[in-house]
């Protein structure tokens, strides 16, 4: 409801510091005329998030949905969407107390580096942001616990991945790529020494490609989280 001051809705426009708020680093996207009470509420995720030693944890769940927070957690280590560690996510209450997350742009993902121009390995963590890393501490425990589950469900797993990337390119079929290469010619994860604003080089990618940097996010998730 935009005319709600408890339905709030931000998204970060630059890469923020999740344990304070800076307007700037932010869009307030609802309600659509914020009054004097939307921005405290706000300011209290932020200084929840920068709690130390066990007052972090004990009062997680007043400002956050744990099961949200530690999924969002685990999805963006699995595919290491390192644009949404601290940066490409929304963040939405309905109340003006519990917020939750939600990914969105998700071009930096199963290593291809935004700019399209090469791969990052497959090591890369979440927990490079300080505050992704004091939640990793505090809730070790269950981030090992729903990480084997969303194994055991077939979620976060190499076979998952696969099915999910073949059915979109079944969907797509080949005409329609070949048309898509023939029409876009310098996209650089489809050529190699293509010039870009962002600098020279390229890559190809594929569901081959991805599959064989899953495997080996996979054995790093393994090392981390069992």
């Amino acid at each position: 409801d935009k005319n709600n001051q408890n339905h709030i809705q931000i998204q970060g426009e630059l890469h923020a510091n999740l344990m304070n708020y800076i307007p700037l680093e932010w869009d307030i996207r609802n309600p659509s005329t914020p009054d004097g009470t939307v921005v405290p509420k706000i300011q209290d995720w932020f200084n929840a998030n920068a709690l130390t030693g066990p007052s972090f944890k004990s009062n997680f769940d007043i400002n956050h949905d744990f099961r949200n927070m530690i999924d969002y957690f685990l999805f963006a280590e699995f595919i290491m969407a390192t644009d949404c560690y601290d940066y490409n996510f929304i963040l939405t209450s309905r109340n003006g107390i519990k917020f939750f997350i939600t990914p969105y742009d998700l071009d930096t993902t199963f290593g291809l580096h935004w700019s399209g121009l090469s791969f990052d390995p497959p090591t890369v963590s979440i927990t490079s942001i300080s505050f992704w890393d004091k939640f990793k501490t505090a809730f070790s425990t269950e981030i090992k616990a729903r990480y084997a589950a969303l194994k055991t469900k077939d979620i976060l797993t190499e076979t998952n991945v696969y099915r999910h990337f073949s059915d979109i390119a079944k969907l797509i079929g080949i005409e329609k790529y070949q048309e898509d290469f023939t029409k876009w010619t310098e996209i650089p994860s489809n050529n190699l020494g293509v010039t870009t604003p962002y600098g020279t080089g390229g890559c190809y990618t594929s569901v081959s490609q991805i599959m064989d940097w899953t495997k080996d996010r996979v054995i790093w998730m393994d090392s981390q989280y069992t």
